[in-house]
């Protein structure tokens, strides 16, 4: 019997590798649009790796993994990427003060949020948006 399932696997035998996804482990786009959805409707709450892992419906590891594989960025990294672009929106309308963008935007505290921006906009928020002012 087990030279029969050798001779089997020998010869009649194939291995298929088989990617998990039809996507070669990317999220789909409506996972994206999800989460940007999410953010849009939480902007002021904390938005943890779970809460993003479960809008698609995958572990925190696997979720991780996939979305670095298909943004280039760490979750994290994509939240604060899109906090500060709505920031900069907000800035520019000149509506709200910079603090009230800050909390509204769900950072800890008004300095937090300076430095988040300056960091990543080369300026602080108050001089941001001044300067939006000017050229209008």
């Amino acid at each position: 019997m087990t030279t029969l399932c050798y001779h089997l696997i020998e010869h009649h035998a194939t291995f298929e590798h088989r990617p998990t996804s039809g996507t070669g482990g990317r999220l789909p786009a409506a996972v994206l649009a999800r989460i940007d959805a999410y953010l849009e409707a939480h902007a002021e709450a904390p938005v943890t790796l779970e809460i993003l892992a479960g809008l698609a419906n995958l572990s925190v590891f696997h979720f991780a993994r996939r979305f670095r594989h298909t943004t280039g960025r760490a979750p994290y990294q994509y939240v604060l990427d899109w906090k500060i672009r709505r920031a900069r929106a907000l800035l520019r309308a000149g509506e709200l003060q910079v603090a009230a963008i800050g909390d509204a935007l769900g950072f800890a505290s008004p300095a937090h949020f300076a430095a988040a921006f300056k960091r990543a906009v080369g300026q602080s928020p108050r001089a941001f948006q001044q300067g939006q002012a000017a050229h209008q």
